[in-house]
């Protein structure tokens, strides 16, 4: 890689472009906001109560731990 950031995750390393891009004036922050599929993310976020207790971060300790009486 050009940075030598092996372990970096592509969505880090996305939002951080974006956000560069908006401070350096290559993308104005309405272009920005035009670029977000609404769609998709509420879609998502519509999703995340349909998951398993197990698979939502939060609860993932909570769920797997055996009852103490």
């Amino acid at each position: 890689m050009a940075l030598g950031l092996k372990n970096l995750p592509l969505q880090t390393a996305a939002v951080t472009g974006a956000i560069l891009c908006v401070i350096t004036g290559c993308l104005k922050e309405k272009e920005a906001y035009a670029g977000i599929d609404w769609v998709t993310i509420f879609l998502f976020a519509g999703m995340l109560p349909w998951l398993p207790p197990w698979t939502r971060p939060a609860q993932a300790n909570s769920s797997l731990t055996p009852l103490s009486a």
